[in-house]
């Protein structure tokens, strides 16, 4: 759905309805549009650095065909994006969306309290399943962005 400046919805409004409260409403939606855009859009980026870190991290597991990269590599990989991802959090804050910015920073930082202390501590998994739980609690705080994703979803299903 395309959406005009504010400017040219103002003009329509007042063109095709001249009604002030119409022309008001048709400017604040054109106006969160242009502010909401800017903000999907830096959500996006954060996101892309959350699932890059994920992905890394994941290469840790061995498979039947890949014996795994050493969790130290993947974890400082994971570390890093995390470390993007933080820093371009306050780009995409807005009211709309406050509740599920909130979650997803400090879901956020607890995933990256986890991997520094598996950093620091470098606690020996113990096999497979123990790798594979140590993995699953560094990405389960991070599961929180896919509500940050409905959240903007939900913005643009309501038009808003």
């Amino acid at each position: 759905m395309m959406m005009l400046a504010p400017a040219a919805a103002a003009s329509l409004a007042a063109f095709f309805i001249g009604s002030p409260a119409l022309m008001l409403l048709l400017m604040y939606v054109s106006f969160w549009y242009l502010k909401s855009e800017p903000a999907f859009d830096a959500f996006a980026v954060v996101m892309a650095c959350v699932e890059r870190g994920s992905a890394s991290l994941t290469e840790s597991v061995p498979s039947t065909r890949f014996a795994g990269r050493p969790l130290a590599d993947t974890l400082l990989e994971f570390e890093e994006a995390l470390d993007e991802a933080a820093a371009g959090m306050a780009t995409w804050r807005r009211p709309e969306v406050e509740g599920a910015w909130t979650r997803a920073d400090a879901g956020l930082r607890t995933a990256r309290q986890r991997a520094e202390l598996v950093r620091t501590e470098a606690p020996d998994p113990g096999g497979f399943e123990g790798l594979i739980g140590l993995i699953g609690d560094l990405l389960a705080p991070l599961e929180v962005f896919s509500a940050a994703a409905e959240a903007f979803a939900g913005l643009r299903r309501r038009g808003v």
